[in-house]
């Protein structure tokens, strides 16, 4: 509030000093009043991001902190909960996500010996901190550091650790997302809300479809030319019905009565999913009719 305050008065003076801002600013009333009558807003923030967009930079500048929640507490409750530090998994092969936040590179956490590769740490146990790192969405929640790196939410670039999972040995995996079915009947989005939530929901399908298709289609290849790769059955995801509680917002909703609707609707999600199969996924291959003829 203090760096917005600032830059209000800075602007301020700066109308004082010259009629250049003013006018710029109304030059774009009358549209955005014709559009949207009684509104400031809109034309406000247009002169921001063309006329004066160094103001958002300075005021992004001004924040001191990169994140909006502090997650001590959830940590401490985390460590309550699991009596100690580390994750209980009871001779269960554990794995999570997470992205460098400094390099962009993916740092894949596994309780369990995987090939070699520059990716995958090997731990003893999966720790609370690690697992503050898996959820901790970029700019919501602030990152983790362990050891050399400071981590981010996984989902950022892998939504479902598929390859972890398939490294530790699965032969049957089951994904469960938090993104609903999309739309049935396409329409305009009703507002601002609506639009981000498809945008998070976008990245979040894109990162697990990326994964699945890899997966499924080393699966194809396995079978038609046999080698190292063993083929793994991977079922279609189980998704939550599309329902009020899961918007925007439910990546913060921490009530006690919406967690409970949330969970209410993933065991429905999962008693559905169940009874329709469960059904294998697949690829969905073009016909054969659509291949060019090579002479």
């Amino acid at each position: 509030m203090r760096t917005l305050a600032r830059l209000g008065i800075d602007e301020a003076i700066r109308w004082l000093s010259t009629t250049d801002p003013l006018r710029a600013f109304l030059r774009r009333l009358p549209r955005r009043l014709a559009l949207c009558p009684g509104g400031l807003v809109a034309p406000w923030v247009e002169y921001l991001l063309t006329s004066r967009f160094e103001l958002v930079s300075r005021f992004l500048e001004g924040i001191r902190e990169p994140f909006v929640a502090d997650t001590a507490p959830l940590r401490a409750r985390l460590v309550d909960a699991f009596r100690g530090e580390r994750v209980p998994n009871r001779g269960i092969r554990l794995a999570l996500n997470t992205v460098d936040a400094n390099t962009g590179q993916v740092v894949r956490f596994v309780t369990a010996p995987v090939l070699p590769s520059p990716e995958y740490v090997v731990v003893d146990a999966i720790t609370v901190d690690m697992v503050l790192a898996s959820a901790s969405i970029p700019l919501l929640f602030p990152p983790v550091q362990i050891g050399p790196h400071l981590l981010w939410d996984g989902g950022l670039l892998v939504n479902t650790p598929l390859a972890p999972v398939v490294a530790l040995g699965a032969d049957e995996i089951v994904t469960v997302l938090v993104t609903e079915q999309a739309e049935p009947n396409p329409a305009p989005f009703a507002h601002f809300g609506r639009a981000v939530e498809r945008i998070v929901d976008t990245f979040l399908e894109n990162a697990y479809n990326i994964d699945r298709k890899l997966l499924l289609e080393r699966n194809r290849l396995t079978r038609r030319h046999g080698g190292r790769y063993r083929d793994v059955t991977l079922y279609e995801a189980v998704r939550p019905q599309r329902d009020a509680c899961f918007n925007t917002g439910s990546y913060l909703y921490f009530d006690r009565l919406i967690l409970a609707t949330m969970y209410e609707a993933g065991r429905r999600a999962a008693t559905d999913w169940i009874a329709r199969g469960p059904r294998v996924d697949h690829l969905d291959e073009p016909p054969v009719s659509l291949a060019a003829h090579v002479d």
